[in-house]
């Protein structure tokens, strides 16, 4: 009988998945759609939103940039 195999969370891909796509990803996707759909409609993006927006997408391409 063979023992499961349990992957260390330090190696390989711990990132948590829906249909296996990135959870960090569909965030960033939706937060950056929406202050783009807020500019293009001439609604005023605030800054929290907008902070928030390039906070995730930083935070995002950081994390793809160290695997």
């Amino acid at each position: 009988m063979s023992e499961p195999i349990i992957q260390d969370s330090a190696e390989g891909d711990a990132d948590s998945s829906i249909g296996h796509v990135s959870v960090r990803g569909i965030i960033s996707l939706m937060l950056v759609t929406t202050v783009c759909l807020l500019a293009f409609f001439g609604i005023t993006v605030d800054e929290p939103l907008y902070s928030m927006a390039t906070l995730a997408l930083g935070f995002y391409f950081g994390q793809k940039g160290q695997k």
